[in-house]
């Protein structure tokens, strides 16, 4: 068959897809959505499914662009473009809107306190198999990846629709405070929907393709089928658990704690390590704040190990952290921190959580191991006078890090420079002069006295 101009692409789709749609209405959480009588733990991990797809989205659209740019002469270059041209209004929506679908569904997950809300694991198994299948299609068949966008879109209209019934049924006043997502782009919405329907239409595609087109919104609506279908009815209290991924959507779905409590204080506790360290919120923004909420409640579950899986576990996270750009005294404070937030919630457990101290002593001890506590010390007191008290405290406790950096560095862990704190300080694009060479003196210092005790700190 040759490329049809007369019959759309989207007319086809809406046309193919109107009993898929029908049939998702139909499901029971629609149902108790509109009578008011859905719970908010449905409607939670709905949208945490929502933000863990869009967050794929947008990442899977950034590798089709790299992959169209890197592609030219390759055989699937013209498959990566299309992709790309169509996942960006559908995805990033840039019509003049800074947030995303993500960033709704974050704003959303944080108006409703959604981090003490547990997930349901039949739900987060799908997603799981959902997000693989999405990954090995942007590479195998774009075109096929581009029918799941389709069925996406559609279900951001079904959400709009339900968007009066949301603020209802959970009592939202206003959509910006915790309906953000369902409610769409407001006005901008049929723009940017009209958008993505002329770049779907403006392909050529042949049979086959379109037989691809239709093979991933069929599969996709199948997915999405099940998915809600495990949202409600509810499961017994043995399907429901809290996972990394019920505090940041963006996180693996490893184990933290089941006690609602223990998980508050991990929150809390990497608040206070955030506010610890401007480098995190300088560097990693809004992604960094949620990582360290969820790696900090999967950190609770360190303290019902023993003393050798304690030291492994925490050398293997320290090591893991620290390749990613944050130096292992970011574990060692966050494990302290945590320490405090759990004794102060539960002040008749302090010899259970114990253990915790054991491994911030660990991590201490792997420290001072290359340097004294005095040097230490004084290498944080030279950087903060040569940075004017670290830019008048817009980047506090970077001095810390860097020493902790070049410890870390002399005790054989590895990382690549474009990854490494210390690339990052010194980026031209970020800081001034004088601040480079205030952070490569700290650096040479440090890497001076580390391991060497002979040789003092200068300049202090």
């Amino acid at each position: 068959m040759e490329p049809s101009h007369t019959n759309s692409i989207i007319a086809t789709l809406h046309h193919e897809s109107c009993s898929l749609q029908a049939g998702v209405l139909k499901l029971p959480f629609f149902s108790a959505l509109c009578s008011g009588t859905l719970p908010r733990e449905s409607y939670v991990n709905q949208l945490r499914v929502f933000a863990a797809l869009f967050n794929t989205l947008e990442r899977l659209f950034a590798y089709l662009v790299t992959m169209e740019n890197l592609g030219q002469g390759n055989a699937n270059s013209t498959r990566m473009v299309e992709a790309a041209s169509v996942l960006e209004p559908a995805v990033r929506a840039v019509l003049g809107v800074a947030e995303s679908h993500f960033g709704h569904l974050m704003d959303d997950l944080g108006c409703l306190n959604s981090a003490i809300i547990p997930e349901i694991t039949g739900v987060r198994r799908q997603v799981d198999t959902l997000i693989a299948r999405m990954r090995y299609l942007a590479n195998e068949d774009p075109v096929c990846l581009m029918g799941y966008v389709f069925t996406f879109q559609s279900l951001l209209q079904i959400n709009s629709a339900n968007g009066s019934a949301v603020r209802r049924c959970f009592h939202l006043e206003h959509a910006d405070k915790g309906a953000l997502f369902y409610a769409g782009y407001g006005d901008k919405a049929l723009e940017y929907q009209a958008v993505y329907e002329n770049r779907m239409n403006s392909f050529e595609l042949d049979e086959q393709a379109v037989s691809r087109l239709m093979g991933g919104m069929h599969e996709s609506f199948g997915f999405m089928t099940g998915i809600h279908a495990a949202l409600y009815p509810l499961p017994a209290a043995d399907g429901m658990k809290f996972s990394a991924a019920s505090i940041n959507p963006e996180a693996s779905s490893h184990e933290v704690p089941a006690n609602e409590g223990e998980v508050a204080a991990a929150v809390a506790a990497g608040r206070l390590c955030l506010e610890e360290f401007a480098y995190f919120n300088a560097r990693y923004g809004e992604r960094g704040r949620r990582f360290a909420s969820g790696d900090t409640a999967w950190l609770v579950t360190l303290s019902r190990l023993s003393q050798s899986e304690l030291v492994r576990k925490t050398a293997w996270f320290g090591n893991f952290l620290a390749v990613q750009g944050m130096p292992r005294l970011t574990l060692e404070r966050q494990l302290f921190y945590l320490h405090q937030e759990l004794i102060k919630a539960f002040p008749d457990q302090q010899e259970e959580y114990g253990m915790l101290l054991e491994a911030v002593a660990w991590l201490k001890s792997e420290r001072l191991k290359q340097i004294s506590a005095d040097d230490f010390d004084s290498l944080i007191r030279a950087f903060t006078a040569m940075t004017d008290n670290e830019l008048d405290g817009r980047m506090k406790g970077t001095g810390p890090l860097i020493v902790s950096a070049v410890c870390d560095e002399r005790a054989g862990v590895k990382v690549e420079k474009p990854r490494s704190i210390e690339t990052w300080l010194t980026s031209a694009d970020s800081f001034d002069a004088e601040w480079i060479a205030a952070v490569q003196e700290i650096f040479a210092q440090a890497r001076a006295v580390c391991g060497n005790k002979n040789i003092s700190v200068t300049g202090v």
